[in-house]
């Protein structure tokens, strides 16, 4: 939870100064943060809304990994410049993946389509907790440095 949580906090400061809205959804099961997000995008239709499950990822990979809905043209859009953001940290440009119902990250997301079309939704996860090269990124100062990636990638898509 610190890991993530210390990268969500930096990404909304950084959001936050650039004018975006940012709302925290951090309590509840997902098909209940599910539909907060969706009610959140119905409320704003002229708005491109990102719903973002924050993670990181063990396992021994050495990579970022972006997961998104392969119904969603934007939801990969999104991943796209979520990984493209990441390739300023030490994990290199990240890895995107597409997922559908029978895939093991598909709760996590697999909500998020049914909502209107200014919502997208992905699975974030900036690195790998036991990759030592990943260590930097632990810290404090690593875990503004993913959440700035994070809020760079957002920005990117929403322009």
């Amino acid at each position: 939870m610190y890991l993530s949580a210390g990268y969500i906090a930096a990404a909304a400061v950084s959001l936050r100064t650039t004018g975006h809205t940012v709302h925290l959804i951090d309590s509840g099961d997902y098909d209940e943060r599910h539909l907060a997000a969706i009610k959140i995008a119905k409320a704003a239709p002229a708005l491109r809304c990102a719903y973002i499950a924050c993670h990181v990822n063990a396992g021994g990979g050495k990579y970022g990994l972006i997961e998104y809905d392969v119904r969603s043209i934007k939801g990969a859009q999104l991943a796209d410049e979520l990984a493209f953001a990441l390739g300023m940290l030490e994990v290199g440009r990240g890895r995107t993946k597409g997922l559908g119902a029978a895939d093991r990250g598909w709760v996590c997301i697999g909500g998020i389509y049914a909502g209107p079309s200014n919502l997208s939704g992905v699975i974030y996860e900036p690195f790998f907790c036991d990759y030592v090269g990943h260590r930097p990124l632990m810290s404090p100062a690593g875990l503004v440095r993913v959440g700035h990636a994070l809020a760079d990638g957002c920005t990117g898509w929403g322009a």
